[in-house]
């Protein structure tokens, strides 16, 4: 039996969650955590996803966010594959991390958005990890709380913003409702809930919205063939290569054009590593991760490689508007 599709589109609001394969824990130190969190501001980054609660337990997390451009199914590829290749490589792993792919409900932001951030803050004290949500070091609700636990990518206004136009205010009032935690009604809907979860006139359009996205999908993933080539052909006249020769990778030898179109069809497209292995003819999407891998160390240590590196994503998106236009 096929699996059902997703309700996904842009502009949509989801509860995910992801829980170990059972072989070992998800989470093994807080290093492992580290990594997803980062991971968490990378997807928000080149995907546009907001991050609006999380919560990691040993062997599961569960995160609230809202999707702008209808990019959650690559977001949570990337999010899940990448962790597990940095888990396998940390703790030297055979099999399968994740015990299936990501569990995604959709759901009415009007009806429901507070109550799956005091479930996510809740989560730690349900999975007796924690006595008290607060004082939980891998959770949203403490940096909710203190401005210098939260990460730059985790958004908070729209829970907010209702409780009180005082922040303070909003503050307390989320705490409270985090401590006396949900009705037994509005839990079990949430825990129970598969695909969607809202009034019936807000899930027949979610639907509806859902399938026009899926067209749309099909056509950007042309789309993005054909910009990837743009790019290709900008830093060949960049670098004064033929394209063939960025797509080579040759043993021993570095590749400065190949090196910079990984972090550029990663940075200015959002292609996912599989994407980009196609468009380059790399050997597999771990190629791909290596290669962004010491990508970003670079650019952390080289200060006039990142200004290049900054400048030619700048000249890509007005290169691909112009090409667009």
């Amino acid at each position: 039996m096929p699996r059902p599709l997703r309700i996904e589109y842009p502009g949509s609001w989801h509860l995910v969650q992801n829980v170990s394969a059972g072989v070992e824990p998800l989470f093994q130190d807080d290093e492992d955590r580290l990594v997803f969190m980062d991971l968490l501001g990378e997807v928000s980054e080149i995907f546009g996803i907001e991050v609006y609660a999380y919560a990691l337990m040993d062997e599961e997390y569960a995160i609230v966010v809202f999707d702008p451009k209808g990019e959650l199914s690559r977001a949570m590829r990337h999010l899940n594959g990448v962790y597990t290749q940095r888990y396998k490589e940390t703790w030297d792993f055979e099999g399968p991390v994740f015990k299936s792919r990501y569990k995604s409900v959709c759901f009415d932001p009007e009806e429901y958005l507070q109550d799956m951030v005091v479930m996510v803050h809740r989560l730690p004290l349900l999975r007796e990890v924690t006595d008290k949500p607060v004082k939980y070091e891998w959770s949203s609700h403490k940096a909710y709380i203190k401005d210098s636990e939260r990460p730059e990518w985790l958004h908070t206004k729209a829970v907010l913003k209702p409780l009180s136009f005082l922040k303070a205010f909003a503050l307390a009032k989320l705490t409270q409702f985090v401590e006396e935690g949900l009705d037994d009604e509005t839990e079990e809907q949430i825990l129970n809930a598969r695909q969607i979860l809202g009034p019936e006139d807000f899930i027949e359009a979610a639907q509806a919205l859902s399938a026009n996205s899926q067209k749309t999908h099909i056509q950007q993933i042309k789309e993005n063939k054909k910009v990837a080539q743009s790019v290709l052909e900008y830093l060949s006249t960049a670098y004064q290569t033929e394209i063939e020769d960025i797509k080579s990778s040759r043993s021993g030898k570095t590749n400065e054009a190949r090196n910079m179109a990984v972090y550029q069809l990663r940075k200015v497209l959002g292609l996912t590593q599989k994407e980009i292995a196609k468009v380059l003819q790399a050997s597999s999407p771990y190629t791909v991760a290596k290669v962004l891998e010491r990508m970003n160390t670079r650019l952390e240590e080289d200060e006039e490689l990142f200004e290049l590196t900054s400048q030619m994503s700048r000249e890509l998106k007005s290169y691909i508007q112009n090409e667009k236009s």
